[in-house]
């Protein structure tokens, strides 16, 4: 039986990770969701852009966890389209990603997704939604 290689990318400050690991804790978001299809372009990224995606994809979770418990949404209610770019100015930071909602429509998307302190949500096209971190998620201090 043969397995499949295992498809790695290089972090700014060294080190390997494989695209199918988490980007935070607790987390389905992935690597492979955040970063650009092709390969070529993932040596362009720095750790700012890192830090970037980190603090998105735990926007994220931390919004999903909170909306889960007191909703019906079990699954992930969205598929990534679109998250770090290079290519663009408005795409390279890894803050701003594009979500398209699965099984439910764009408003409950948006109603998911609430525009928070730490994040900007805006609809775009028919069917998408752009989210943007604006600044890391505050954490109530440990016990």
């Amino acid at each position: 039986m043969s397995v499949a290689p295992r498809i790695e990318f290089r972090f700014p400050a060294g080190g390997y990770c494989p695209l199918d690991r988490a980007i935070v804790y607790n987390s389905d978001l992935t690597w492979r969701q955040a970063l650009p299809r092709h390969g070529s372009l993932w040596g362009s990224l720095q750790s700012q852009q890192v830090a970037g995606i980190a603090r998105l994809a735990r926007a994220l979770r931390d919004r999903e966890l909170t909306t889960r418990i007191a909703s019906s949404w079990r699954q992930r209610p969205w598929q990534v389209m679109q998250w770090w770019n290079p290519l663009t100015a408005d795409w390279s930071s890894g803050r701003r990603a594009l979500l398209r909602p699965r099984d439910h429509s764009l408003t409950e998307a948006l109603e998911f997704l609430a525009p928070s302190p730490e994040l900007r949500v805006a609809p775009r096209f028919s069917d998408l939604v752009e989210v943007l971190v604006l600044r890391a998620p505050t954490r109530p201090p440990a016990p």
